[in-house]
């Protein structure tokens, strides 16, 4: 009789109230094994979540691989510096653009060693956007339980600007995958998850350091997150604190030993770019007339790039109507905000939007500076909020199901308009319109188009075409029986007076035989 009162932990008497609470005080998620625990054989549940994790992940893989657009302007400048000799690749990178290497890096290894088909080239950012799927998992599993890390997974299958980012040869879906890992490896060292999850967060910020310079707002954005974290910690027990400090730290210093072999780098393309009086400026960064109009960003601005961040592109109508629906977003936020969140909505709102206010500040001296590409880490945060929002105020497992089933119905519709909606501003069909061009030409014909830097474009699709840009002037009528006028990016003044200008003179001795339009793209023949 006296075994039991003798092996029995005893009661614990309760906590008295205190100024504040530790950062683990809301309830714990009897799933996620706790720091110090090794994990036992798999539940029948967790099964049941990887089972559904691998099935969204080959989801993600099929709607990837389904691409409608053939290269953007940024891909085919990345595609052609993939083909030079690493030397030419790197002084090209340093005089010419203005991103760290990795990304580019790794298209020149597929490059030399595979070819640049467009399915090559897009491939790393497809297996990113696919990776992006288990990490979000992760992040809300840790955060809080699994219905949300799977419900947020599953918006990433479907989402659109997520799969637009995928099957793009630019260095976007690295940084959306990076920053979800790095604030993965935050919260879990948060829970005390010791020194392997300060490794993940130290690996993960440098490989986004290397892999946009503008990663530095969503790092600055996590440190404040950590401060917070340790500030309560200390305020609870100083030699903790003082730990979880020395940690962080130790982390950060890791990671700016990691960088500095960058930092020559990013002087030079700094200097060079500000001395050819581009600055940090690459090409066109705006997409439709909405956003074209404004000079610096504002409200709208800001709406504008937290429509496409959660719904992907769209027509400029479909976007001025989605933009109105702004105050359901405002009241959505109030009621979070009326629900007590806790710290794991703190960190995860901070990391989403602290980035945007810092690139809407450079953006009032810099306006090209504050574009959703350069705080591209919003858009897979958004979806966690949503799935933890649902998972949070909804208990019942049908009406949850419902919920989910039209959430998912929602982004998959919008990625199926954005794929395949020819008004869309971001779309592009260069491939279409040099492939029509390469039907109808005839030996003697020149293709003539503007602006000039669609050269990398014309030269990946089309490179025995005898063409030239605008600004080598037109052909002689002797030497041209007829000429091929394509035009792009006129919404810019600056190429439609450009274009406005050379249909006016080739008017003046030649007939038009012919016209015809891909999205964003027209070309007239000459004869």
């Amino acid at each position: 009789r006296l075994l039991p009162a003798v092996t029995a932990p005893p009661r614990q008497r309760p906590a008295a109230p205190g100024p504040a609470a530790p950062l683990d005080a809301d309830e714990r998620d009897p799933a996620v094994p706790q720091p110090g625990v090794l994990p036992g054989r798999a539940t029948p549940g967790e099964r049941v979540s990887w089972f559904t994790l691998a099935g969204l992940m080959v989801v993600a893989l099929a709607i990837r691989l389904v691409v409608t657009r053939g290269v953007w302007l940024d891909e085919a400048i990345s595609i052609t510096q993939a083909q030079m000799p690493w030397s030419e690749l790197m002084e090209s990178l340093r005089t010419n653009d203005v991103h760290p290497p990795l990304h580019h890096a790794v298209l020149w290894v597929l490059a030399q060693t595979v070819g640049t088909a467009e399915l090559v080239m897009r491939a790393p950012s497809i297996l990113a956007g696919v990776l992006l799927v288990p990490a979000l998992y992760a992040l809300g599993h840790v955060l809080w339980d699994r219905r949300a890390g799977l419900l947020a997974a599953a918006l990433a299958t479907v989402a659109p600007f997520l799969v637009w980012y995928a099957q793009e040869a630019r260095m976007y879906a690295f940084f959306m995958l990076f920053a979800t890992v790095g604030l993965l490896g935050q919260a879990w060292a948060m829970k005390g998850g010791g020194a392997k999850a300060w490794a993940l967060y130290a690996v993960a910020a440098a490989l986004l350091l290397w892999t946009q310079y503008f990663a530095v707002a969503f790092l600055a954005a996590q440190q404040l997150g950590f401060l917070a974290h340790i500030g309560v910690r200390s305020r609870e027990d100083r030699r903790e604190g003082l730990r979880v400090a020395g940690a962080w730290l130790a982390a950060n210093a890791a990671i700016v030993l990691a960088v500095l072999p960058l930092v020559p780098l990013a002087v030079d393309q700094f200097q060079a770019n500000e001395a050819a009086g581009r600055g940090f400026d690459q090409g066109p960064s705006r997409a439709g007339d909405i956003a074209a109009e404004q000079p610096r960003p504002d409200v709208y601005v800001v709406l504008t790039n937290l429509v496409w961040a959660a719904l992907g592109y769209h027509s400029d109508a479909m976007l001025s109507r989605l933009t109105a629906l702004w105050p359901l977003a405002i009241l959505a936020a109030l009621f979070l905000l009326g629900r007590r969140p806790t710290w794991r909505v703190h960190l995860v709102a901070v990391c989403a939007f602290v980035p945007v206010l810092i690139m809407f500040g450079a953006g009032m001296a810099k306006p090209f500076l504050f574009e959703i590409r350069y705080f591209v880490a919003l858009a897979p945060l958004l979806l966690l909020l949503v799935a933890r929002m649902a998972t949070a105020w909804i208990h019942s497992g049908r009406a949850l199901a419902v919920l989910s089933g039209g959430l998912i119905a929602l982004l998959g519709a919008a990625t199926v308009d954005e794929l395949l909606n020819g008004a869309n501003p971001r779309r592009y069909d260069f491939k279409g319109a040099l492939a029509q061009v390469e039907e109808r030409m005839r030996p003697g014909d020149v293709l003539v188009y503007e602006p000039s830097y669609l050269n990398n474009v014309v030269g990946y699709y089309q490179p025995d075409l005898r063409a030239a840009p605008l600004t080598e002037g037109l052909p002689e009528r002797r030497w041209a029986p007829r000429v091929f006028f394509l035009e792009s990016f006129v919404d810019i003044p600056l190429h439609a007076r450009n274009a406005g200008s050379a249909r006016a003179e080739l008017s003046r001795d030649r007939d038009v035989v012919g016209t015809f339009s891909r999205p964003q793209v027209k070309v007239t023949v000459y004869r």
